[in-house]
């Protein structure tokens, strides 16, 4: 009865450090100048640069860098806006679990959508295609991504500039989005393509 009652007290003690705590990593962010909506915040410490540009985390969305009750390891949350008018937008009710966006465009994600540890989302590729133009410091120009409502990034994704991910997709583990891909569907490999429709019907 006692190691009971101990360990209900050593998790309520737990989860009352874990709130504090996020209440001053959401306040550091906040300086940094994400806009966070009502109800939404971060779980652990994120890493916010905003150098140019503005990151909008609408209601009910949540950054997570915290890896205590995580089923894989994670990484903090890394959020970088380098280029005049560049813009993140993170939809309402999603979760982004330790990834990394970089915009110089704008990066869309749309609402109730999850994505997992490990995923790097990025609108420019950061050097040019050309060996001269990058020996000189080029660098290649930014194309939007958009990630549509209610889909699963699966861990360690990378996605591409200038992509489209459709409405209710589930893209698999270790996959590299390089081109658009459609709504509903079940998406895999390196390149990403549709494996199999999904039944998206309510029962």
């Amino acid at each position: 009865m006692k190691a009971s009652l101990s360990k209900r007290l050593r998790s309520r003690i737990r989860t009352e450090v874990f709130r504090l705590a996020d209440r001053v990593y959401q306040r550091e962010a906040a300086l940094r100048g994400v806009q966070f909506e009502e109800g939404s915040g971060v779980q652990g410490r994120p890493n916010i640069q905003i150098l140019e540009g503005e990151v909008l985390v609408r209601r009910d969305a949540i950054l997570r860098s915290r890896d205590f009750g995580y089923h894989a390891r994670i990484q903090a949350v890394r959020l970088l806006v380098d280029a005049p008018g560049a813009r993140i937008e993170i939809g309402e009710g999603s979760r982004v679990n330790g990834t990394a966006i970089h915009a110089q465009s704008t990066i869309t994600i749309g609402r109730h959508t999850y994505i997992a540890s490990g995923t790097t989302i990025m609108d420019v590729h950061g050097h040019a295609m050309d060996p001269h133009a990058r020996a000189s410091g080029e660098r290649d120009q930014p194309l939007p991504v958009r990630i549509g409502d209610r889909t699963w990034i699966g861990l360690g994704v990378l996605i591409l500039k200038g992509v489209e991910i459709g409405d209710d997709c589930v893209v698999a583990a270790g996959s590299i989005v390089s081109k658009s891909l459609p709504s509903a569907t079940l998406c895999a490999g390196q390149p990403a393509r549709p494996i199999r429709s999904l039944n998206t019907e309510t029962p």
